[in-house]
Formats: structure tokens, C-alpha cells, sequence
């Protein structure tokens, strides 16, 4: 998969990125989260096959079985944070090292929950839709074992192959973090037109927390999967200078909007062919 374009320029209120650093409000956010990476065996950590290695005193980490064309264009997912059979997906979708459109559906939200019960003819979670193929359907485990056998090697690990306790461990890890994300915030704002993006991975307490919170604002948003041995860790230290995730841009916001761009022009330079308007 091509790379995305260069981020824009961060907003005047960004945080300054610190490594290992944890905000005193979100301690509690991150502790929970360490416990369900726990429970669920680092599930989601590592990119299928991973495999690490080392030459001339340089370590990489790359996959043995992952093919190396990625899928044209990004699957599209349907689903809330908070629950367990949505978790074994996202776990899965790290795994296989896709691209994947997040469409969040917790309690209160409608749009997508909407959407769902009219092309699939029920409100069920997690739902999948693969625009490189034309699969799409419900169902944890049928989803998993589509993704292992479309994007790896067909394989399906035993972390997501234990039936009822794979289910029951993934529920735990949301009971840790107090099932955050499976309802709708109040008052909460819509969307921008341009989705926003989030390099992250499922097994990691630190992306969690945004993860929620992107869930409970029900903002769709491009998943740039990033577990242990995905090429996409190379492609934001490329962006960025350094790997560290989280890493959220939304092109919707920043220091000037495309149109205040464009005003600001016409207001210096109105002879320009932008801003030149025609008499029909």
C-alpha cells in the first residue's frame, strides 16, 4: 500500500510528544489497559510471522508469511471498542498488517448502526466490508478466518482459534477498561469531510485510550495498523522523524483551513485565476 501524503502541521494546542509518557488523568486508563494486553496474551502485538532479525549491528523486525503487496484500498469496519467479538477482529486486522476505514457503532450512535442494519438486515457488530474483493458479512470468527486466508497465510493463531475462551478473554480486557467505548458521548460534535487518520495497533494500552475515545465521539477514521513487524512502522518514521504511537492527524483542523487559505489569497492577490469569478 502507498504511503499517505506528509502530515499537515500540528495545531497551536498539540501536545509535545514525550516517549513513555502518561498523562496523570489517563493513568488509570493505561494501567487497565496494560491488564487486558495481559489477559489476552499480547494478542494483536505482533504482525502474523513475525520475525525478527539482525545484520550488521542493525535490528529489524519484518513477517515471514505476510505478502508484500498490501491491499489497494483500505477495508471498512463496523464496530464499538468495548466489544469482546469486535476486539477479536481488530486484533486480526493488526495481525494481517491491513489498512482499515473505522466506523464506529456504540450505543446512541446512528449513522453507522443505521447503515449496517440496512445492507446487512440486522444492527450486529462487528461487520466488514472488503472493497478489494467484495466480501462482506458478520460474525467474528468468519471475518478472522477471512482475513488470515485473503491477507496471510491462511493460517488463523491460537490466540484467536480458542472459541468460547478467546470470547471470554477479550470480554475481560473490556471489563478492565470499564467497557469505555460502548456508548455515545453526549453532545458530541459530527465529523469533518476528511477522514481523520490514527497509526496504532490493537495490543498497545496507549492506543487503546484514543481508540475509545474515538468510538465514543463516533468519528470514522483511517486505521493505519502499526503492531511489531509492519512495514507501516518505516512509513511514519519516514512522516515523522521517529516511531511513536499513537499518532492522530486530522486534516480537518490545523493552523488555517483550505478556504481561509483561499480568502486570504483573494484578499492580497484578487487578480489571480483563483479567485477571478466569470459572469455566465
Amino acid at each position: 500500500m502507498a504511503s499517505s501524503s506528509p502530515p499537515p502541521p500540528p495545531t497551536p494546542d498539540a501536545p509535545t510528544p514525550r516517549l513513555f509518557y502518561v498523562r496523570p488523568d489517563n493513568a488509570l486508563k493505561v494501567i487497565g489497559g496494560s491488564l487486558g494486553l495481559a489477559v489476552r496474551a499480547g494478542a494483536g502485538a505482533l504482525v502474523a510471522g513475525y520475525k525478527p532479525s539482525a545484520a550488521g549491528g542493525t535490528f529489524s523486525e519484518s513477517s515471514s508469511v505476510l505478502p508484500a503487496t498490501r491491499p489497494a484500498k483500505p477495508l471498512v469496519v463496523y464496530e464499538f471498542t468495548a466489544c469482546p467479538f469486535c476486539r477479536k477482529v481488530r486484533e486480526a486486522l493488526s495481525m494481517v498488517d491491513v489498512d482499515v476505514v473505522v466506523k464506529p457503532t456504540p450505543k446512541g450512535e446512528t449513522a453507522h448502526r443505521g447503515y449496517v442494519s440496512d445492507v446487512g438486515g440486522k444492527a450486529m457488530f462487528p461487520y466488514l466490508e472488503d472493497p478489494n474483493t467484495g466480501w462482506a458479512g458478520y460474525e467474528s470468527d468468519a471475518i478472522v478466518k477471512y482475513l488470515f486466508e485473503t491477507y496471510a497465510d491462511g493460517s488463523v493463531p491460537l490466540s484467536l482459534s480458542l472459541g468460547g475462551l478467546t470470547t471470554l478473554t477479550a470480554g475481560a480486557a473490556s471489563a478492565f477498561r470499564g467497557m469505555s467505548g460502548s456508548t455515545a458521548v453526549e453532545g458530541r460534535q459530527p465529523p469533518g469531510p476528511e477522514l481523520i487518520e490514527l497509526w496504532a495497533y490493537e495490543a498497545s494500552p496507549f492506543c487503546k485510550v484514543v481508540s475509545e475515545r474515538l468510538c465514543e465521539l463516533g468519528l470514522p477514521h483511517l486505521l493505519h495498523t502499526a503492531a511489531r513487524g509492519s512495514v507501516k512502522r518505516a512509513e511514519l518514521k519516514e512522516l515523522t522523524g521517529r516511531f511513536q504511537v499513537p499518532y492522530l492527524v486530522d486534516p480537518n483542523t490545523g493552523p488555517e483551513t483550505k478556504d481561509e487559505v483561499l480568502e486570504k489569497l483573494c484578499e492580497e492577490t484578487p487578480e489571480s485565476d483563483e479567485c477571478r469569478t466569470y459572469d455566465v
